[in-house]
């Protein structure tokens, strides 16, 4: 199957979530059927995610806090035993104990049982595994005392200009103020998360873009401007139109039903701004771009691409 094309860029850009009515901002209900999606690139993108677990600084990529060992075992148990063999059971299979469970395509095995945590200060091994078996980043968030939802495990192969090791512990409104710009979105993303009810059938939805000057998916860096860079780069920076992508992450936001604790899914879709264009989208996506507005078109550092791509989408 071929990845699916979503095209969530509108005239205006809205960082907002959850905030009243919800369809205006783009969250909308997700079928328990579409959590998790396969297409043709799976196989690829699995080797990849597998490579960079391997070759990348483990803490960059998998962590798990003490606090969110009984929400990620939670997740791991119904992600391998309740989700992927029931959703795609000729590419996922349990062994006829129950107690295995088989990737048909990768052949890779694993206990249903999560790993042993040994060291609950070091990344949890089935944050591991959850990465290395579905494509879907993933974030794990709990809240405190007051209510308010903090980042306290992920597991990240595919990041766009932050490494998430930065934000664990944070809050969603000490996240969105360093480095990203969004107070509405940080107070609109907690009210969501607050009043969202346990369970699979009450996911939602959301879509992200931005432009990348090259078809990266692991980018800890140049995808974003952050409040401490310089001013004064320089504005012309000429790019390359044509190795220019349409970066799309489809996020899913739900509750498990045991510990109650979020979580938020991110699977990664790179498009050519050719194969926009091609579907006749391209002045769609021009006005889109011009409708960021300052704050957020600094923070995907629209100064360095916006003028030739814009040129290019028209042309």
């Amino acid at each position: 199957m071929s990845p699916a094309k979503f095209r969530p860029f509108k005239p205006t850009y809205s960082l907002s979530m959850g905030a009243s009515p919800p369809d205006a901002l783009g969250i909308e209900s997700c079928s328990p059927n579409d959590l998790i999606l396969l297409d043709r690139l799976y196989p690829s993108r699995i080797s990849l995610r597998k490579r960079i677990i391997q070759t990348q600084p483990t803490e960059m990529i998998l962590h798990s806090s003490p606090a969110s060992i009984p929400a990620v075992a939670e997740l791991y148990t119904f992600v391998l035993q309740k989700y992927l063999p029931v959703r795609f059971p000729t590419h996922f299979m349990l062994s006829p104990s129950g107690t295995l469970f088989t990737n048909t395509i990768t052949h890779d095995t694993h206990p249903i049982a999560p790993p042993p945590h040994t060291n609950p200060s070091d990344p949890a091994p089935a944050l591991k595994i959850l990465a290395t078996t579905i494509e879907e980043d993933l974030m794990v968030l709990l809240p405190d005392s007051k209510g308010l939802y903090s980042l306290a495990a992920f597991a990240c192969c595919f990041p766009s200009g932050a490494a998430p090791e930065k934000r664990t512990g944070l809050t969603l409104d000490e996240i969105h103020h360093a480095p990203a710009p969004g107070d509405r979105l940080s107070a609109s993303m907690n009210r969501l998360f607050t009043r969202l009810r346990p369970g699979l059938e009450n996911a939602v939805r959301r879509f992200n873009w931005s432009i990348t000057t090259d078809d990266r998916l692991f980018a800890l860096s140049g995808n974003h401007m952050y409040s401490d860079d310089e001013d004064d780069e320089p504005e012309d920076e000429t790019v390359d139109p044509r190795n220019c992508m349409l970066r799309v992450e489809r996020q899913v936001l739900w509750k498990l039903p045991g510990s109650h604790a979020a979580v938020l899914t991110v699977k990664t879709y790179m498009y050519t701004l050719a194969e926009v264009k091609a579907e006749g989208l391209g002045e769609e996506l021009a006005r889109g771009v011009e409708g960021m507005g300052e704050e957020v078109g600094k923070y995907k550092k629209r100064c360095f691409w916006g003028k030739d791509v814009v040129e290019y989408l028209r042309s």
